[in-house]
This record gives structure tokens, C-alpha cells and sequence, in this order.
């Protein structure tokens, strides 16, 4: 017999399998009228779009405020193994109990004909702005609510960190209005819905940019940077540019060497709130001149260790290269699931002095498998593929049809703990091995290694 939440599942796939990927707000923001528009009752949010760095970002911020003795709730996408990952409430997800209360509450709250218009991340989103207007406080009352206007405001997040699914001016996260926007790395990736250059991306990237909002991003390409600044010019928007650090502190958990750009843009975000002085502070200055009065925000104390860089250290979100020591090998797992991607993931690999690793990969079918398996050749001593998703996912076929020199070897996924001892036992002892590619298929590299 299924369980409350295993039932919510199979309700959610129903939206998955019947709508995919949309990129549109029209059908999103009528739901949301259904369920009394929650994304205007959210606590101070902060926006945060681009093509890579967007999870570490999010989680270096809300490590960042955590340490200000914020109460910080933040959404994100995909998730690793649990849905539940994806709403989080301080520093950790939510429970299967609460967000099946969420599901049930925001589904029977559609208006009829509107659950075959809506995609299972619309429903997530929705869903998120609901826990999060409320107030985990305020959670018992899911069920019972009609309107938002016979619940009691019991809003107990100081603030919100939301990032985008899919680009950010179409995307459902951009119903809201932050107090700032964050515009990570962008890269050339879903060019089939984006656009197929890189100034089309940066716009849509662009589209989470309010009137009057700052707005910080880090050092893009000239194109991509050139989009964002007449955006934010046209919306009279604070600009500012920020570089990464020369150097990672060795007390980070994650160490890659692409965390020194998104290290950086958290850390001048969290700064913008601290200040290093009230002339300069700009978040604290616009948080007060909108009247938006939440705890701790303005000011700090500049010298305050909860603004220093060693604050950030403990945030860490797997797969974001991390390092493994397993029977005398190195392993180190990253989603770098694009060109973009996996070229600041082989800077830190040559940064961490890796050499001839062994890789394994799986790759969806929405991203150039050529360019992303030709940039080991040379490097890698083997390469090991998975089709993870068949019909979603390149298959073993496209590989062999490449021509590829550096041998390669096919790996079926239900047999994932299976090939993953059949390839640690192939490398030898000392060796490097880089699994990387889709965050879905490392989410089955994950419960090859981590559940029973």
C-alpha cells in the first residue's frame, strides 16, 4: 500500500508526463490566483538565475545568512534523490509529511481544467511559495485554508533564496519581486528554448532584473555582459560586477576551482546586506527605503565574523566537485552537464593536479555530446558511458558513432553499484576517477553509494 507521499508522487509525474518542460507564465500565473497568490506574501527574496553555478550560489548564501542568525528558507532545482530537497527550511529539506500537505493543498486548489495546463515544476514552485508565505509555523493549517486572508501572518522566515528552473524571464520562479537578483556564470545550454546564441541566453537570464533592484553578477562573457548591463540600465537597476577570489580558503568544503566566481557573488551579496558602511551599504539602504524591516539586515558591524569569508566555508551541495577517497582511488563527482560546465570542471581538475583520469559519464540528448566527450580525448585513459534515461539521454550508439579514440565502454544503469565497483576495481591504485554529466544520472551514482 502506498504511502501519503508516494501517492503525491505519482500525482506530480501525471504533470511531468502530460506538460514536460514549458516556458511560459500565462497558464502559471492563473494558478497561482487559485491558491490566492502566495508569491506576493513571500518574505525578502533573493532571485538568483544563470547557466552553471546556481546551486552553489544559493547554497553559499544561505550558509552565509544562516551565520548572520538568519532564518533562511530556499528553493532549488533538480533534486538528488528526494523531492523534498527542493524546499528547504533553514538548513534542511522539508518533511514528506509537510510537503505532501503542500501538494494536496495547492492541487485541490486549481480551478477546473487548470491541472492539464500546469507542469510538474509549476506545481513545486507553487507549491514552495505556499510554505514559504505562510510560515512553517502556520503549516497546520494547509488543508483548512480558503484564502490567504483568514490566515494568521506568521511569517518566521527572515529570508528567501529562489532559483530559477529554466532561463528567468519565463521561467515561474519570476512571478516574484526580490529585494536583489543574482546572475550567475552563463553559458551557451537549452539553447532549443533559450536561443541559440549567447546574447539570446543572457536576455532571458536578464529577464529576472526588476525596476529598481540590484542586481549582482558575475564576470561573464563580453556578449552576455553587454545584455545584462543595458538591462539593468534600462530598469534602473544597481549593476555591479563581481570578480572571484584569486584563492579558494582550504577550509571550504566544496573545492572546486569555479567556486571561487560563486563563492565570490555570494559572499558581495551577503556583504551588500552587512555593508562596510552605511553609505555603502546598498541592500540595507533599499531595505529600508521600502519599508521592508526583517531581522539583522541593516546594518552589521563591518568587522562582524559573521560576514567574513570563513562563513561560507561549511556550504556544500553534492556533486559539486566532491572528492571521494575509495579503496586508494580519488573519486571526484561533479554535474558539469554542459559544455560550459565541463570546462571549469577540467580547470579544477588540472587545478587538483589530475591526470589520465578514468570518466564516466551520461549525457541528455539536449546537449552536444561531441564537444563534451572530445575535450577528454587526450586526457582521459578510458571512458566509461551511460544511457541513464533512454529516449532522454544520448545512448552508447552516439558514442561509438563519434569515433572517439580513448577506449570506451557501455554501462547500463539499473546495474549502477554493480559497474561502479566493476570500474573501481579497473582503476588502479592511486588512479583518478571523474563521474560527471547530468545531475540525473549522478542522482543514481548517488544511491549506488550512499543507499542500501
Amino acid at each position: 500500500m502506498r504511502s501519503t507521499f508516494e501517492s503525491v508522487l505519482v500525482r506530480l509525474a501525471t504533470f511531468k508526463h502530460r506538460r514536460g518542460i514549458r516556458y511560459d507564465l500565462a497558464d502559471f500565473l492563473a494558478a497561482c490566483a487559485c491558491s490566492d497568490n502566495p508569491e506576493r506574501r513571500l518574505p525578502p527574496v533573493i532571485h538568483v538565475a544563470g547557466t552553471n553555478g546556481k546551486g552553489s550560489t544559493v547554497a553559499y548564501l544561505a550558509t552565509g545568512f544562516r551565520a548572520m542568525g538568519l532564518r533562511v528558507g530556499t528553493y532549488t532545482s533538480p533534486h538528488m534523490q528526494s523531492y523534498c530537497e527542493r524546499i528547504s527550511d533553514n538548513d534542511g529539506p522539508i518533511s514528506e509529511s509537510v510537503f505532501s500537505e503542500l501538494a494536496e493543498r495547492v492541487m485541490a486548489g486549481f480551478s477546473l481544467g487548470m491541472g492539464d495546463r500546469i507542469t510538474e515544476f509549476e506545481v513545486l514552485t507553487l507549491m514552495a511559495f505556499l510554505y514559504f508565505a505562510v510560515g512553517s509555523k502556520g503549516r497546520q493549517t494547509f488543508e483548512k485554508i480558503t484564502s490567504f486572508n483568514e490566515v494568521e501572518r506568521k511569517q518566521d522566515f527572515d529570508i528567501i533564496i529562489i532559483e530559477t528552473g529554466l532561463g528567468g524571464r519565463l521561467d515561474a520562479t519570476n512571478v516574484v519581486t526580490p529585494i536583489a537578483t543574482v546572475i550567475t556564470p552563463i553559458g551557451l545550454d537549452h539553447q532549443d528554448i533559450l536561443g541559440d546564441t549567447l546574447e539570446k541566453i543572457a536576455a532571458e537570464k536578464a529577464g529576472i532584473i526588476k525596476p529598481n533592484v540590484p542586481v549582482f553578477t558575475a564576470i561573464q562573457d563580453p556578449a552576455a555582459q553587454d545584455v545584462l548591463s543595458a538591462t539593468a540600465a534600462k530598469n534602473n537597476a544597481f549593476l555591479q560586477v563581481i570578480s572571484p577570489w584569486d584563492t579558494l580558503p582550504k577550509s571550504f568544503v566544496m573545492q572546486g576551482d569555479y567556486q571561487r566566481q560563486n563563492a565570490a557573488l555570494a559572499y558581495a551579496v551577503i556583504a551588500g546586506f552587512g555593508g562596510v558602511s552605511p553609505q555603502k551599504n546598498i541592500l540595507s539602504r533599499q531595505s529600508r527605503e521600502s519599508k521592508v524591516k526583517f531581522k539583522g539586515l541593516c546594518p552589521l558591524d563591518p568587522v562582524s565574523p559573521t560576514v567574513r569569508k570563513s562563513a561560507l566555508a561549511p556550504a556544500m551541495v553534492w556533486g559539486r566537485f566532491t572528492v571521494l577517497h575509495i579503496a586508494g582511488r580519488r573519486v571526484i563527482i561533479d554535474g558539469a552537464h554542459n559544455v560550459h560546465g565541463l570546462r571549469g570542471l577540467q580547470d579544477s581538475l588540472r587545478a587538483h593536479g589530475v591526470e589520465s583520469p578514468t570518466v564516466w559519464m551520461g549525457v541528455l540528448k539536449n546537449r552536444p555530446l561531441s564537444d563534451m566527450l572530445t575535450s577528454w580525448e587526450g586526457w582521459a585513459s578510458a571512458l566509461w558511458y551511460t544511457d541513464f534515461a533512454p529516449g532522454t539521454s544520448h545512448a552508447f550508439a552516439d558514442v561509438q558513432a563519434l569515433g572517439f579514440l580513448v577506449t570506451c565502454k557501455d554501462v547500463a544503469m539499473p546495474e549502477t553499484k554493480v559497474a561502479f565497483e566493476a570500474i573501481l576495481s579497473e582503476i588502479p591504485e592511486g588512479g583518478d576517477w571523474v563521474i560527471t554529466g547530468s545531475l540525473y544520472f549522478l542522482a543514481g551514482v548517488y544511491g549506488a553509494l550512499f543507499l542500501p
